[in-house]
């Protein structure tokens, strides 16, 4: 089965989006939870053990590895485990909880878009994020410096897109299909209007291997 196209938020496409549920493993015997277990540092026991750790429990057991592994990884990757979080609240239908999560994903990241060190993929992850997580104001001036710096093509088409979504007010999930022009051997449903051909090969169309 071929792999469908991202979201905007560069969760992937099926079939993979479908194994996010095994991306973190949970030990049974201490609750401890990481994408590898053999690799948590001695330093997690500790936190294992704490109340605030056993705390998480309370949690529904699709999002609670998750906010397991955001007590115990690295201070700099909790921002990508709580988007993480996020997207397993979107598949159990809990649309408020996921916006919740993507502000913390953004308090971990802080709400200015990413410096250049970033690259472009991260900034347009990070807009994203701010629009489903309904921070408006913010969102639209992510869109506005973006829309204002020498993008390709597609993402020139991405940032549009997310202006006008913005503009309404629109927090629902986007995929990278609707920006994106289709390929000349597989047309797309979304692909209505004209497309809008770059120049050269985007990061987009090289994550997507187009």
């Amino acid at each position: 089965m071929p792999e469908g196209p991202p979201d905007l938020d560069l969760r992937p496409g099926a079939p993979a989006r479908a194994t996010l549920p095994d991306w973190v493993q949970t030990c049974r015997a201490c609750q401890a939870a990481a994408p590898d277990l053999a690799a948590l540092p001695l330093s997690a026991a500790e936190i294992v053990r704490s109340e605030n750790y056993r705390w998480l429990e309370r949690h529904a057991a699709h999002v609670r590895p998750f906010l397991r592994w955001a007590r115990l990884c690295p201070a700099q990757a909790r921002g990508e485990v709580f988007l993480m979080a996020a997207w397993s609240e979107d598949d159990a239908g809990n649309a408020e909880a996921a916006r919740l999560l993507r502000q913390r994903a953004l308090r971990v990241w802080g709400q200015a878009l990413p410096d250049d060190s970033g690259g472009l993929s991260a900034a347009l992850r990070h807009l994203d994020v701010l629009r489903r997580s309904e921070a408006w104001a913010d969102a639209a001036s992510a869109a506005t410096r973006l829309q204002s710096l020498s993008l390709d093509s597609t993402s020139a088409a991405i940032v549009g897109l997310q202006h006008a979504r913005i503009a309404a007010q629109d927090g629902a999930c986007l995929s990278m299909a609707l920006a994106l022009p289709p390929p000349a051997h597989r047309p797309h449903v979304a692909h209505l209007q004209r497309p809008i051909r770059p120049a050269k090969r985007s990061w987009v169309r090289r994550l997507l291997r187009r």
